[in-house]
């Protein structure tokens, strides 16, 4: 779940209060491990962005362009971020009746 402001007003405070076995859990702020887009766009940054000096736009966006026409961020360096393997961890839904 983010921590988009609509999950913080009163009416879901008072329902989380009336229904203690529902817990939100909110990620850190910038939480990047998660999202695979984010994961390429860090990779992006990295070898486009980071050190690098632009001196006009256009010169910045074709470098942007040509990361990802070259196909840079399939680098084998690279595949151990680009995965989706992650750890599954199953609910616990012990203490709760879903019947």
């Amino acid at each position: 779940m983010d921590n988009a402001r609509y999950y913080r007003p009163k009416v879901v405070k008072a329902f989380l209060e009336e229904n203690p076995g529902v817990v939100f859990k909110f990620p850190p702020p910038y939480c990047p491990d998660p999202n695979i887009i984010e994961r390429s766009w860090s990779i992006m940054k990295k070898e486009v962005v980071f050190n690098k000096y632009h001196k006009k736009f256009d010169s910045f966006k074709q470098g942007i362009l040509q990361f990802f026409k070259d196909e840079k961020w399939k680098k084998p360096c690279y595949a151990n971020i680009l995965t989706d393997d992650f750890q599954i961890i199953e609910p616990d839904f012990s203490g709760f009746d879903l019947g």
